[in-house]
Order: structure tokens, then C-alpha cells, then sequence
């Protein structure tokens, strides 16, 4: 059994992968939004979202409604800027 863990105890970073989908992402994507639970069995700092009810298109809605009215930067600089890791073009790969 896989143990919930609450929106405040979630790390900024880890492997979090998705219920829905399968494929991990280095940080929780739905910002705390989705229920979240350590999976130990997996390795150390591994976490599955059970994104089965967020709602991805609302998600993306309010994030380009953000960016366009200054609100935040754009996700490929939000991500290597907030999280101080430089800058990345497409053809490099984040293991």
C-alpha cells in the first residue's frame, strides 16, 4: 500500500511519475493539485501523482493566460531559472 503524502510534505524535486500516463518528470507538474504518494519501492525520493482527475487542458488554459499577462515566464525558462539548473536547448536530455 502506498502512502499519501500531504501537499505541504511534497519536495521541491524527486522522480514523480504519473498515474495516468507513466512517464516521470523531476518535480510535481500539478503543484500539489493531484493526490501524491511515496513509492519507496521505486527508489528514494520517488513519488506517483494520481493524475487521473487533473484536469490537463485547464491546467494548460491557465498557464498560457499567465504567461500572456505577465504573471510568470514561459515554462522552459520558469523551469531552468527557478530552479537555478542554467539553460538547456532541445536536444539535450535531463536524466
Amino acid at each position: 500500500m502506498l502512502q499519501r503524502v500531504s501537499p505541504e510534505n511534497v519536495p521541491a524535486f524527486g522522480t514523480f511519475w504519473s498515474a495516468l500516463f507513466g512517464w516521470p518528470l523531476p518535480w510535481d507538474w500539478t503543484d500539489s493539485q493531484a493526490p501524491i504518494y511515496a513509492a519507496p519501492d521505486l527508489g528514494t525520493d520517488c513519488f506517483i501523482v494520481d493524475d487521473s482527475g487533473y484536469d490537463y487542458a485547464l491546467a494548460g488554459a491557465l498557464s498560457n493566460l499567465e504567461v500572456r499577462y505577465g504573471l510568470r515566464q514561459a515554462d522552459s525558462q520558469t523551469a531552468s531559472a527557478s530552479a537555478g539548473l542554467g539553460s538547456y536547448t532541445s536536444d539535450d536530455l535531463w536524466l
